[in-house]
């Protein structure tokens, strides 16, 4: 109940009738008796008639201030600078005696105590804009400095706001202007800022256990160090100009940042966030640039489970997830437009592309390690997935690869150990090297090969292609296949090509499940237990071609085999009407493996198109024809020779 009334400034007519002055009047007052008296407890300065000041001389926590005016809107007055320059401790309520705005404009709050002992706070606060600086006190002690609630319409151009002792319940701020700085010790509740004017700073220390962060629009500076557990941010929009980073995000905090300059065709708003902790987990629409770094040591619990789940990136927008995902931690990307890219540099979790990477755009992984996936979610890869360095987990769930797929494509001696599946290639695969002894790397194509797989280097591990190798299909291989497969689970058509530049070594293998009607060519030698199969024959103008660039006195061994297995009984027939050819040109090379046909001839007469050159060693059987029980059976002939 309002009873302790404070010093009312009237104007007394000279008929002895109340009216109000055109200008605004102070009134203050406090839970103390008797009330404050002018002059004593307090000073007013009205040297600018439309914004008294004051001055507060003795200490209370429970001074009330406010300022009447009947020609503004709703009778609420102006208030001048509310100062306390004196050894006290002040806490201050800027409200009507009703609860109601204490306010229209305020042009500075001043709250600063002559000794450091002292302190200064905010209990309460409603007005519609502070247009000069406001300044709070923590006392040496620790003690004040803070806001219990404030209710502002605006923060004015250029202003500053310092709350070292943090906000402690509600403030809502409707509008920060541009170039004002509000900085904020710590977050007990919620701040709420619809508008973050350009060049605008609002920066907090600690964001509590509970407290909610909600701002509108961001086009300004937002600075958070601590955010503790539990705590939650939202970012509705951002502008080109806005920027947020972040030290800390403790086990259970959330982010939440939309729009992210997605109106915009130019600039990029950013937003950093240094260290996660446990369960933190930030969710971005339409990213300006994400940086996240996640110190790989520092997980904060032993299973951390982090998760930055981004919907939308426009043209321009970059996410970089700073020094790595740990084992648990989640990276969701859903859709990819314009030139926007990803970079993490250290995969020990899981990224996943909801929408695939759109053309133009780009996900680069700097290291993937074991246990590693990244999660393509059927979708194709229009644009460019690169994992470079050391390269092993799980590439999974690949659409159509109609972009391209780098896996330690651009490092000179690395290898790609891990495993790649992708539902077909029209683009390009390129990888260096495909596993190493003791890891096997593999690239697997659910459906068929249309564009291009290449491994610039040597294969240990494998490669499948489920599908066609198509007319426009390449599957190569610049070094060697050390004891590696190839298997391709249908056909080879004409002008599909699968070419080994290198040696086949060890047990090699390159099968075909079904026929052959382009290429199979090997430029190197073959080990004697290394083996190239097409189970489907071989039809017209197809080519197995062996040990084109071997030393002129190399020797070839291992088994060429056309034709499915020899214990069918009866044998069917086998298509033989390409060529194969070992050796050429011949030179003084050596042909000591074997090339075997497995299948009855298709009709009367036919002939197998097989040249052999070279030396055969004593007892070796070059050409052997399982065809027992045959109705037709083939003859040999080199027809093709090496000229063609």
């Amino acid at each position: 109940m309002f009873s302790k009334v404070g010093i009312w400034i009237l104007v007394i007519t000279t008929s002895n009738a109340v009216s109000w002055a055109a200008d605004p009047q102070l009134y203050l007052d406090w839970d103390e008796s008797p009330p404050p008296v002018e002059g004593v407890a307090y000073v007013i300065d009205d040297t600018v008639p439309a914004y008294p000041s004051v001055e507060l001389v003795i200490g209370s926590q429970t001074w009330r201030i406010w300022s009447m005016d009947p020609d503004n809107p709703g009778g609420v007055g102006d208030i001048g600078v509310i100062s306390c320059p004196h050894p006290e401790n002040f806490g201050i309520k800027i409200l009507d005696p009703n609860g109601g705005p204490g306010a229209r404009n305020v042009l500075g709050i001043a709250l600063q105590p002559s000794a450091g002992s002292n302190y200064s706070r905010i209990i309460n606060g409603n007005f519609s804009a502070i247009l000069g600086n406001l300044s709070l006190q923590k006392s040496s002690g620790g003690t004040g400095g803070n806001v219990d609630s404030l209710i502002l319409g605006a923060v004015g151009t250029e202003t500053t706001l310092s709350i070292p002792g943090g906000v402690t319940g509600d403030v809502e701020i409707a509008e920060v202007e541009e170039l004002a700085i509000i900085s904020i010790g710590s977050l007990a509740s919620s701040t709420i800022s619809p508008a973050l004017g350009e060049e605008a700073t609002l920066s907090i220390t600690e964001v509590g256990e509970l407290a909610d962060i909600s701002i509108s629009q961001a086009a300004g500076a937002i600075s958070i160090h601590t955010m503790h557990p539990s705590s939650n941010m939202t970012v509705s929009k951002f502008e080109p100009s806005g920027t947020l980073d972040v030290t800390k995000m403790e086990d259970g905090s959330t982010l939440f940042l939309s729009n992210m300059n997605c109106d915009t065709e130019s600039g990029n708003a950013t937003a950093h966030v240094a260290d996660m902790y446990g369960a933190a987990e930030v969710n971005v629409f339409c990213p300006g640039f994400l940086e996240v770094l996640v110190p790989e040591c520092e997980c904060g619990t032993s299973t951390p489970n982090l998760a930055v789940t981004i919907d939308q990136m426009n043209d321009n927008s970059s996410v970089n997830y700073g020094e790595g995902l740990g084992t648990q931690e989640q990276l969701v990307i859903g859709a990819m437009a314009g030139t926007s890219d990803v970079v993490c540099t250290t995969l020990k979790g899981t990224i996943t592309l909801l929408q695939g990477i759109a053309a133009n755009c780009t996900v680069t992984v700097s290291n993937s390690d074991y246990g590693s996936t990244i999660d393509l979610n059927d979708e194709p890869v229009a644009g460019t997935l690169e994992v470079v360095n050391t390269s092993y987990g799980l590439i999974v769930n690949g659409g159509d690869v109609s972009g391209s797929m780098l896996l330690c494509a651009s490092v000179s001696g690395s290898n790609f150990s891990g495993s790649a599946t992708v539902s077909s290639v029209s683009g390009s695969i390129l990888t260096r090297n495909l596993g190493v002894p003791a890891d096997s790397g593999q690239v697997i194509v659910t459906g068929d090969l249309s564009g291009l797989i290449e491994v610039n280097g040597n294969v240990s591990g494998s490669v499948y292609v489920h599908g066609d190798v198509a007319a426009t299909g390449v599957l190569e291989v610049l070094g060697a296949l050390e004891g590696a497969s190839i298997a391709l689970f249908q056909d080879i058509e004409a002008g599909g090509r699968v070419s080994v530049l290198g040696n086949m070594t060890g047990t090699s293998n390159v099968g075909v499940v079904g026929i052959t009607r382009g290429l199979i060519h090997i430029a190197g030698t073959m080990s004697a237990q290394s083996l190239i199969q097409s189970s489907g024959g071989l039809d017209s103008g197809s080519l197995i071609d062996v040990n084109t660039n071997g030393g002129s006195s190399s020797t070839t061994a291992g088994t060429i085999w056309i034709g499915g297995s020899a214990t069918q009984n009866p044998l069917p027939p086998v298509t033989m009407q390409g060529t194969v050819r070992v050796n050429c040109p011949a030179l003084s090379k050596t042909f000591a493996g074997q090339v075997k046909v497995v299948g009855c001839a298709t009709g009367p007469q036919q002939t197998a198109d097989i040249c052999v050159y070279g030396t055969i060693p004593p007892g070796n059987r070059p050409i052997l024809y399982v065809d027992k029980n045959c109705t037709y059976k083939y003859g040999t002939s080199c027809t093709t020779g090496c000229g063609s």
